[in-house]
């Protein structure tokens, strides 16, 4: 079962049933069975797996409404801002690798096609950030920096000449 930790050390299996995937669609108005179309009443027009990529609040609430059960076990149950505030980035990153393994589980029997899109998915996403890292990481900031200034209002550079 794909699992991860949270900065206070609260451990969280991250399993889909179908009826998870019914606790998701009431408490998030999420579809998870869905998950390679437009969610109902979304503004975006892309897939429900593209939002979840870059979309953290919604990514957070549906990992929430997932581990639900567990959260409400605790002693005192965890609220979902409880949850929240104990997921920093790298906990953000972790339980997003756990609902991908834990999505790629459900589906692998009756919908391989969503498997590979959601591989293809992870894949790219992790291409996106590698090339911004690489782009950041090349970039002249001594140069932007100075282009920025130079083109503020009231700079000697930046007035027209009469």
């Amino acid at each position: 079962m794909p699992k991860f930790s949270d900065t206070k050390g609260r451990e969280w299996v991250v399993s889909i049933t179908v009826g998870a995937i019914r606790r998701v669609i009431e408490l998030e108005n999420v579809n998870l069975a869905r998950i390679d179309r437009p969610r109902d009443g979304s503004v975006l027009d892309t897939s429900l797996i593209t939002e979840l990529t870059f979309d953290i609040e919604l990514l957070v609430n549906v990992v929430y409404a997932l581990v639900k059960p567990q959260a409400d076990a605790m002693n005192p149950p965890v609220t979902p801002m409880d949850f929240a505030e104990a997921l920093d980035g790298g906990v953000v990153n972790k339980a997003s690798e756990a609902l991908w393994s834990a999505l790629e589980n459900f589906f692998q029997h009756s919908r391989p096609d969503l498997v590979a899109t959601i591989r293809k998915q992870v894949k790219l996403t992790g291409m996106m950030a590698e090339a911004f890292e690489k782009k950041v990481a090349a970039a002249d900031l001594d140069s932007i920096l100075g282009r920025f200034v130079s083109s503020l209002p009231g700079n000697a550079e930046s007035t027209p000449k009469a």
